[in-house]
């Protein structure tokens, strides 16, 4: 089941962002983002009140597809006797601009590690972790809802993000 998923996401995120070398001037921008995070699966949004946190990273590419590193923290706030849980992703993706937009619409997928610890303890444990998402990039600011995923030892935990933040080229 777990290599479905991914095949599946590999294929989605080829097909999404297929690249076009042309002969531009390189992109790239550094941002940073505040999130809040809300749980899609049961167990998740049995055990935690939703969660906040940070995002950053840069991009890389053409005026229309870059490459993406992102690493980022996110406090799960638990429900009842369950521990804070902290997240700490390291990922690597794509961004594409869509056509039409102005360069201004992005779709991003991302994979990587997701690094996980919570309040009451020293354990960490080191997760797959994926996203997908779409955002708007205006003026210096982006608005985006991603759907994370982090592969846990019985099923996949599943968070929505709603992010906001600085997106600043050069």
């Amino acid at each position: 089941m777990k290599s479905k998923i991914l095949i599946t996401l590999f294929i989605t995120t080829a097909l999404l962002f297929g690249y076009k070398s042309n002969a531009q001037l390189p992109h790239a921008s550094i941002f940073v983002h505040a999130l809040y995070a809300s749980a899609l699966d049961k167990n998740s949004q049995a055990a935690y009140n939703g969660g906040i946190g940070v995002n950053g990273g840069v991009t890389i590419g053409t005026s229309r597809t870059r490459l993406v590193g992102t690493i980022g923290y996110t406090n799960f706030f638990g429900a009842g006797s369950v521990p804070d849980l902290h997240y700490i992703p390291v990922k690597l993706g794509f961004r594409k601009y869509l056509p039409l937009t102005l360069h201004k619409v992005f779709l991003q997928g991302d994979l990587g590690a997701g690094f996980l610890s919570n309040k009451d303890d020293d354990n960490t444990s080191t997760r797959f972790a994926a996203d997908i998402g779409a955002g708007v990039h205006l003026a210096g600011f982006d608005a985006a809802v991603v759907f994370d995923g982090i592969n846990t030892p019985h099923n996949w935990s599943t968070w929505v993000n709603f992010e906001l933040g600085f997106n600043l080229g050069f």
